[in-house]
């Protein structure tokens, strides 16, 4: 249990000191597009991601009809579209924010401007999920996500990974996510 906490409080540390640290570093390098680039992505991010998720509010429809016939396979197939079409559209704006912002980056400046890129695509997915503190598939789509991002970000660091790799990690990601939800969903479902 203590290596739970102590793994959260460097989690808590990391995602709470990240952008005030990358920013003071990025200006010491004098790094300026770089961090304007990042406070544009953060700010504006979560307007642009609001956009394009929420053309998978289509899904729901499906899912009141096959509530209300009491059809639970149609209502989990449905579910499933769903969170694949979020967590695909989440994972794509992490993985061009990590490339485009390790693209820009030179040898003495990789770490800062990863660590910004960082977060930058995730302030905007934390952001959109405080809206919805209620529901626990938002909870822990965001949690996974945030996950895959830290592993990619120290994969990219410490390894010198390509992006290739980087996207073996969200889609790994992709499928603990798909079968917990379920699973998750079964449980609940079966409970009523």
């Amino acid at each position: 249990m203590v290596i739970f906490e102590a793994l959260g409080l460097i989690y808590l540390l990391f995602n709470s000191l990240n952008g005030i640290v990358c920013a003071i570093w990025l200006m010491i390098l004098g790094e300026w597009g770089a961090l304007w680039k990042g406070i544009v992505l953060i700010f504006g991010g979560s307007f642009f991601l609001g956009l394009v998720l929420f053309p998978g509010l289509i899904f729901m429809l499906p899912v009141v009809f096959f509530e209300k016939h009491k059809f639970k396979i149609g209502i989990y197939f449905v579910s499933v579209l769903s969170l694949a079409y979020t967590y695909i559209v989440i994972a794509i704006w992490c993985l061009l924010c990590l490339y485009y912002f390790k693209s820009i980056s030179t040898k003495e400046s990789l770490i800062p401007i990863t660590l910004w890129g960082y977060g930058a695509a995730f302030a905007p997915i934390a952001f959109l999920a405080s809206k919805e503190r209620e529901n626990e598939f938002t909870a822990f789509t965001t949690l996974l996500m945030n996950i895959c991002l830290i592993v990619s970000v120290f994969a990219i660091l410490v390894f010198e990974i390509r992006f290739q790799s980087v996207f073996l990690i969200f889609v790994i990601g992709f499928f603990i996510n798909i079968i917990m939800s379920l699973k998750h969903q079964i449980y609940l479902m079966s409970n009523n």
